[in-house]
């Protein structure tokens, strides 16, 4: 069983500073702008919109609640999690390795700690046409390093989770969100690295909390192919 409350919990302690969750009460560190949890398994999960961020100069609104499920898929298995605590720092997602601490940390620690895959998980808008969006770059999946198993791992763990969601199709890979920028983080890490990551666009369906019952089949789907991927790795 997932406890759904929990969720509920971690994500209001970021909705509780408008979703720019600086920690002033932290003692300022070489990172203050995202945190790493350790774990042991070689899978790692990122949420680097966990809060409001700047892009061009502009601030772009929270992915909300990836920062929870990144967190409480933390709790739940045993995998490591890097995400942005506070809103006062350019977008890892778009920027330049060379402008980017969340980048540069994430790549020292893959390397550091032999992880042999990331996940990086984004919020997509209501108005598009599916759950989720699987970002590989193209489809002959070169940021997976071309393993059809893995893809196929999370594409069969969604299907069965929203088996009977009439609303929207289940799944789309590289439609929406491709990850072939060579900046974006999974396309950065598996370039670097030639490590399998895999871009993860939520629906916001899946993600508001008065749909408590579809946030529950989203942690299913996700732990599930987490897990069998894990066992492959």
């Amino acid at each position: 069983m997932i406890n759904i409350q929990r969720i509920l919990e971690l994500n209001k302690q970021f909705k509780s500073n408008d979703n720019s969750w600086t920690l002033w009460k932290f003692k300022w560190t070489d990172h203050w702008s995202f945190w790493i949890l350790e774990k042991e398994w070689k899978i790692m999960l990122s949420a680097p919109h966990s809060v409001n961020h700047i892009r061009d100069n502009e601030i772009k609104g929270v992915d909300l609640m990836t920062w929870a499920i990144a967190l409480f898929l933390w709790e739940m298995l045993n995998i490591p999690v890097i995400y942005s605590k506070s809103f006062l720092v350019w977008d890892p997602n778009h920027d330049n390795y060379e402008d980017s601490e969340y980048k540069q940390f994430l790549l020292d620690y893959v390397k550091r700690n032999w992880i042999k895959m990331l996940i990086d998980i984004h919020g997509m808008s209501i108005t598009r046409d599916s759950l989720i969006d699987l970002g590989t770059w193209w489809e002959w999946n070169p940021n997976l390093c071309w393993n059809i198993d893995i893809l196929d791992c999370f594409i069969i763990s969604f299907e069965k989770s929203f088996k009977n969601y009439a609303e929207k199709k289940i799944i789309t890979v590289n439609k929406y969100f491709k990850s072939e920028y060579a900046n974006t983080i999974s396309s950065f890490i598996a370039n670097n690295t030639k490590l399998p990551s895999l871009q993860i666009e939520i629906n916001w369906e899946l993600r508001d909390e008065k749909r408590t019952e579809d946030t529950e089949k989203l942690i299913i789907a996700l732990s599930n192919a987490i897990e069998k991927v894990n066992i492959q790795i």
